[in-house]
């Protein structure tokens, strides 16, 4: 029942992480504290990452998500470190679930990175 005006979405400026000001990066941890504690999520600004290698990003895995299912479930997540596909809401139903699909994969620590989660198709994934 609130307006758009009403939501303020916690946009945090990452930019100052890496200064020589302890102040300036306690502010910045705070911050995320904060949003994580109340929002559960976060909008970041000035982390470095080029929009490029985003777009790209979003583009492999639009094209991993699209792929059908049955290739998808080679992949899928596993009970006890949660690595590989799933989908929130099951597949089993038959309803189209792009939107609740999920990927998760260890990248750090080096120690528990599975490659054999990482997905063949498309090749960027690798």
């Amino acid at each position: 029942s609130s307006s758009n005006d009403d939501i303020n979405i916690p946009i945090i400026d990452l930019g100052g992480l890496n200064s020589d000001d302890l102040d300036v990066q306690d502010s910045i941890l705070k911050q995320i504290s904060d949003a994580c504690h109340n929002w559960g999520f976060f909008q970041i600004v000035n982390h470095g990452v080029s929009p490029d290698l985003m777009d790209k990003a979003r583009e492999t895995w639009r094209e991993f998500f699209h792929m059908p299912m049955e290739m998808k479930q080679q992949y899928a997540n596993s009970p006890t470190t949660y690595e590989g596909y799933g989908s929130r809401l099951g597949v089993e139903k038959g309803a189209i679930l792009d939107w609740s699909d999920y990927y998760f994969m260890h990248y750090l620590p080096s120690s528990v990175k599975d490659y054999n989660k990482w997905p063949a198709s498309p090749s960027s994934c690798r």
